[in-house]
């Protein structure tokens, strides 16, 4: 209860109280109106450069699969390759790829989750299971040997591929995500496997 006679109103005692200062809008308006004349001089594509910018930048704080769905399908095809920056591993992506590529781009991931449930079930049985080597055959663009060999499940993965394009990203993926030769604590060594009956294959580590 405030003493009557002081001349200091409730709302006023409040702000004080919590340090707050109270600011005329006034204040701002002059610079504010001023910014807005010298854009609505500016050239039109400038203008509408500087509203795409804006809401792409709206469009990455919203950040939904639906947004990022779109914006897959909006890549051009002639580029062959885009990253996927969305979820804890960076991806080279194939653009005219609808399936696996898309996936990992909308959602940043693919299939990795079946991985951490089989472990989960082992280390559900035994406390001190531990694997150091990952060999993935099928390793298709490292969906399953980058996540592994970054996130600690192991330090080590052979991946085998044989389809060429798939294995050049996944080499190219490597690099980002600190899976290269660079790291001989985190190295994992993808296989093009040129012959299902056991020729050549090429390998890199990573």
């Amino acid at each position: 209860m405030l003493p009557s006679g002081l001349g200091v109103s409730k709302s006023k005692l409040r702000s004080s109280m919590a340090g707050g200062v109270q600011m005329n809008p006034r204040h701002r308006a002059p610079g504010f109106f001023k910014r807005l004349v010298v854009w609505l001089n500016r050239p039109f594509r400038y203008k509408l450069y500087s509203v795409a910018v804006r809401i792409f930048r709206v469009a990455r704080k919203i950040d939904s699969e639906i947004i990022r769905n779109a914006e897959f399908d909006a890549l051009d095809p002639a580029r062959e390759f885009s990253i996927a920056t969305y979820g804890p591993e960076k991806y080279v992506v194939i653009n005219t790829d609808k399936a696996i590529s898309k996936i990992l781009f909308v959602t940043g991931s693919f299939d990795f989750e079946k991985v951490e449930k089989v472990v989960a079930i082992i280390r559900n049985q035994n406390d001190n299971f531990r694997s150091d080597t990952l060999i993935d055959v099928g390793a298709n663009i490292g969906t399953v040997c980058i996540p592994a060999i970054k996130r600690g499940f192991v330090t080590h993965a052979i991946a085998i591929e044989p389809e060429r394009l798939n294995y050049r990203v996944l080499v190219v993926s490597r690099r980002p995500n600190g899976t290269s030769a660079s790291d001989p604590k985190r190295t994992c060594s993808p296989r093009r496997q040129m012959s299902a009956f056991g020729g050549k294959a090429d390998t890199a580590r990573m």
